[in-house]
């Protein structure tokens, strides 16, 4: 009976030594908290918010720690490749290759000729005609020039099947699209600045 009394006794005084624990552990914690609110400033509960919550907690958090953040260029610009230039350099380069391999598949099928210099004393369709004529080039054909003269691109410009462009504006399409190309010394000259200043001359 004694042991029997003892043992509730016991588990009564362990029940309360609990409950007194939890209640300490509530006061500590709502003490710290008081604690807290009192040497914080007035303006301390809405910082969270005027600081952008979570984000600018995270951004905080990068700067005080010294994370690596977006590198900046000499403008004070953003030094990083955003993906549309990234892309767009892509373009740019496929177009390059492209260029000097259409380029290079004329220059192998022997659709090339080449004259010293493309002049023509009138402005007169019949005259570019019997210049192509007495060369035995048939058209349809591109004709590149690294200047326009205003002679010749008058009497080109009403010739079918005959497409006058500058070297500096000859394009891949135009190259694929005509299966022969009469340059000039100097617009072959240009071309061939173009392709070394892409990475490489013609193959």
């Amino acid at each position: 009976m004694d042991r029997r009394v003892r043992d509730e006794r016991d588990d009564q005084n362990a029940s309360d030594n609990g409950q007194n624990l939890a209640a300490i552990r509530r006061g500590t914690l709502f003490v710290g908290f008081a604690g807290a609110l009192w040497e914080m400033p007035l303006w301390g509960p809405f910082a969270f918010f005027s600081r952008g919550g979570l984000r600018g907690a995270a951004a905080g958090r990068r700067v005080k720690h010294g994370a690596p953040g977006p590198r900046r260029n000499g403008h004070g610009r953003l030094g990083r490749l955003e993906l549309p230039d990234l892309l767009q350099q892509c373009r740019e380069k496929v177009s390059r290759l492209a260029f000097r391999r259409a380029f290079s598949e004329k220059v192998r099928a022997g659709a090339l000729r080449v004259l010293d210099d493309l002049s023509l004393p009138e402005a007169k369709t019949r005259l570019f005609a019997g210049l192509l004529a007495s060369l035995e080039i048939e058209r349809p054909v591109l004709v590149v020039v690294d200047r326009l003269e205003p002679n010749v691109a008058l009497a080109a410009r009403n010739l079918p099947g005959v497409d006058l462009v500058r070297a500096a504006d000859v394009n891949t399409a135009q190259l694929l699209r005509f299966p022969s190309v009469l340059l000039t010394r100097a617009g072959l000259q240009a071309v061939l600045d173009r392709l070394s200043k892409a990475g490489g001359g013609a193959e």
